[in-house]
């Protein structure tokens, strides 16, 4: 628990602290701590999945030891994000599966743990499994179906944006050799805008 304190004091608003806590206390048999970090989570408006620190520290230390510059970006990022997440994105996933299917307080707080991660996450990835956690906690209840197509339609959406985009950008799926700006768009923003500005700059409309 003692990374998780330091993750915290490091990461204050950042809801991302509270899925590691909550994959902590579940791993040591405490579901009410878990409870209660993922739904003191909610009032948090951030959801920052790209650990952007330490991404940045990954560049600098790279940059000093040579190298390549037109590798520099992709390897700082890929050491530094979703790569390292994907692992609790899916315990998340199991474990709204598992408790919510079972109770009331535990599908309100992945449901509203699933629309902060879609409204505030920092990449594809997170708001991704962000409507999936929804998806499933709406499809547990009958009078919630309406609800459920409405993240159901969101999340095709989501999907379908991405799979245009790659096809238009080589560097969506493998990217090595994405332009320096996409990372900077990224890591200042998000990958959504970093992707929508990219396209942008493909049918040579002006951007922001």
């Amino acid at each position: 628990m003692a990374i998780i304190a330091e993750f915290r004091a490091l990461n204050p608003d950042n809801a991302l602290t509270a899925a590691y806590a909550a994959f902590y206390h579940m791993e040591n048999g405490d579901g009410a701590k878990a409870l209660a970090e993922l739904t003191a989570a909610l009032n948090i408006k951030s959801f920052d999945d790209r650990q952007i620190s330490r991404s940045f520290s990954v560049r600098i230390k790279l940059r000093e030891i040579g190298y390549p510059q037109n590798r520099l970006m992709f390897m700082s990022t890929l050491y530094s994000m979703d790569n390292m997440l994907a692992g609790l994105f899916q315990a998340l996933i199991n474990i709204c599966n598992e408790q919510g299917s079972e109770s009331q307080d535990w599908r309100g707080a992945c449901i509203g743990f699933g629309k902060l991660m879609e409204d505030f996450g920092n990449t594809f990835i997170a708001v991704r499994v962000g409507q999936v956690i929804q998806s499933y906690m709406y499809g547990f209840s009958e009078p919630d179906a309406l609800e459920m197509q409405s993240v159901d339609r969101r999340r095709s959406y989501t999907h379908r944006w991405r799979e245009l985009a790659a096809e238009r950008l080589d560097f969506i799926r493998t990217p090595i050799d994405a332009p320096e700006i996409f990372y900077d768009n990224w890591l200042n923003h998000n990958e959504m805008y970093a992707i929508n500005q990219a396209l942008g700059r493909l049918d040579g409309k002006r951007v922001r």
